[in-house]
């Protein structure tokens, strides 16, 4: 049913409407049919929707629709098909459901080390009641252990706009400052967020929560001599966001700017993070992105910023940075090598014979350039040094996975490394 059973269809739909293309914006759309969304409420896709039924008929605005469902994350394909319908439009809308539920292992190395391994398990549900809730609790062992249990709801039923989002955890982190040796961290806290959305692509969220953190007594950098810091912050997050495809951005905005009191003014910390996506010629397109982290007062060890774990230099990979204030940038161009294409790897006959349908496979490669630097107090600026690297890499676009990179980079003195990692980076 998912593509097969429209397929003549829409196949003659769109043969017969390409005949009145120079009509079509005087053509209003009566209704939009759904089809696939067997767990998936309707609402959750119409509230993604600029168009409505009554409105006219706009080909961009309808590929920018089918784009924000298809960042919801929930579907592995997601098409749009006008069929005329009189002197109107019906717009059928299909998409092809992940599986949502999803046990999972893990097996982690912590700072990029295979001597520093954690191991455990998580289930993840993406999409409670088909409401686009998503419940995630997971465990690990090993170096670092801990666990969590998160919450988020895109959409407070019966209020509009309003989301909410909510997390418990418990960690312990060995030995990740640079600077003090034998300085093992255990966190236990909670934190909620609430926000509201204008529109489809402006985001403001109030964020509240508390933290105890266990460290060595007596270090002169921590907030108290006993070794126990109790940490409580309220924040502010604005984020604007106007990207084209989530899973890999080839054109459009996204900036987040964000503030965080911690326990009345006892120290500070800020953030700003724009990213610019611009299509060039054919396929080509210039992603581009620069973000600081910044902090005022007495900031604890445990609250310092890295380069070298989530932010990372290509060509610097597997080195650390550590300090107060952060800047990072990068430029990456990309080009496809192998369109995405979909594939029906089911047979038929199995219980998930229908999530095995639509699975998007591709080929992108990236020539990229980043910069890095950290540093302490507003009165080092002079000895501030930027790390430099630069690479060429290979992306494959998965099902699930998203994406797969496998880069080769340089450091501004010409010592290569490879690189292996999941996710895009911006």
């Amino acid at each position: 049913m998912r593509g097969k059973t429209f397929f003549f269809l829409w196949l003659w739909a769109i043969g017969s409407f390409a005949q009145s293309v120079s009509e079509a914006d005087s053509l209003r759309i009566r209704r939009f049919l759904f089809v696939g969304n067997d767990k998936t409420r309707e609402e959750i896709l119409r509230r993604e929707m600029k168009l409505r039924e009554g409105d006219r008929f706009d080909a961009d605005q309808l590929e920018a629709d089918r784009q924000a469902i298809q960042n919801l994350r929930l579907f592995t394909r997601v098409e749009v098909h006008p069929l005329p319908a009189d002197d109107a439009v019906d717009v059928l809308i299909m998409v092809s459901e992940q599986w949502f539920l999803f046990p999972y292992l893990i097996l982690t190395t912590n700072e990029r080390s295979w001597e520093k391994l954690s191991y455990g398990a998580g289930v993840s549900h993406q999409n409670v009641a088909g409401r686009n809730i998503r419940l995630n609790g997971s465990f690990w062992l090993g170096y670092n252990p801990g666990g969590k249990l998160s919450y988020t709801n895109p959409w407070i039923r019966g209020t509009r706009n309003l989301f909410l989002q909510a997390s418990l955890y418990s960690n312990r982190i060995s030995n990740k400052n640079l600077d003090l040796p034998d300085f093992n961290e255990q966190h236990q806290g909670m934190t909620l967020a609430v926000g509201k959305r204008w529109g489809i692509h402006t985001y403001l969220s109030v964020e509240t929560g508390y933290r105890r953190v266990e460290t060595p007594a007596g270090i002169p950098a921590a907030l108290s001599n006993d070794g126990v810091d109790q940490l409580a912050h309220v924040g502010l997050k604005w984020v604007y966001d106007r990207r084209d495809l989530h899973a890999y951005p080839r054109n459009g905005w996204f900036l987040s700017v964000q503030a965080a009191d911690y326990n009345l003014a006892q120290f500070r910390k800020y953030g700003v993070d724009l990213r610019r996506y611009q299509p060039l010629y054919g396929g080509l397109s210039l992603a581009m992105r620069t973000a600081a982290s910044l902090s005022a007062g007495r900031l604890p060890p445990y609250e310092r910023y890295f380069i070298g774990y989530q932010e990372r230099i290509r060509g610097h990979f597997t080195e650390q940075q550590e300090g107060n204030q952060r800047l990072v940038s990068g430029m990456e161009l990309r080009f496809p090598l192998l369109a995405v294409r979909y594939f029906d790897l089911s047979d038929g006959a199995s219980p998930m014979a229908a999530y095995m349908n639509n699975l998007p496979f591709g080929l992108s490669g990236g020539l990229f350039w980043d910069t890095g630097a950290m540093w302490n107090r507003l009165e080092d600026n002079r000895s501030i040094a930027f790390q430099h690297g630069f690479g060429l890499g290979l992306h494959v676009h998965l099902p699930y996975a998203d994406l797969v990179r496998l880069e080769y980079a340089f450091d501004q003195k010409g010592r290569p490394e490879w690189i292996f990692d999941l996710y895009v980076w911006f």
